[in-house]
């Protein structure tokens, strides 16, 4: 396709697209324009999930630590499965595939411990998070698992 002049970028000209994919378009673009997502709800699922399975109370603590864990974890890396450890503790469990996984566990103490395997390589530490950051150390692992998973 030859344009007279470069295709513009403005909403507008979404509008003039012609052809059966037009709708489709607009939509793709909508998407990829749209706010990020928020998977407050989605996380607060999957830990009530947790709950319900196991006939363990949760200290209030864990359950806010894996809250501000989550909602702080960048969007590009999948909510993990999330297992009621003990009423002291809750994990967080990442699966990519064949030796590349991942699983952290948040404590009432304030503390995350976690360990990884990928590959040949096994990864164990502890840390005390930021409640308003996701711990880099974390975000590394997880996207590395994450992208060589695909």
């Amino acid at each position: 396709m030859i344009f007279a002049s470069p295709p513009s970028t403005s909403p507008d000209s979404f509008d003039r697209a012609v052809g059966t994919e037009s709708a489709q378009i607009r939509q793709v673009l909508g998407e990829a324009c749209a706010p990020p997502l928020d998977r407050s709800a989605e996380i607060a699922g999957r830990v009530a999930r947790a709950l319900t399975a196991s006939e363990s109370p949760l200290d209030l603590r864990v359950y806010q630590g894996a809250v501000n864990l989550l909602r702080a974890m960048p969007l590009e890396i999948p909510l993990p499965a999330i297992t009621l450890e003990s009423e002291s503790e809750l994990g967080l469990d990442w699966d990519f595939g064949s030796r590349s996984v991942m699983s952290v566990t948040v404590e009432a103490s304030g503390g995350v411990g976690y360990a990884r395997l990928h590959g040949t390589e096994a990864t164990y530490g502890r840390l005390v998070p930021d409640p308003e950051r996701f711990p880099p150390t974390l975000a590394y692992f997880l996207r590395a698992l994450n992208r060589d998973a695909h």
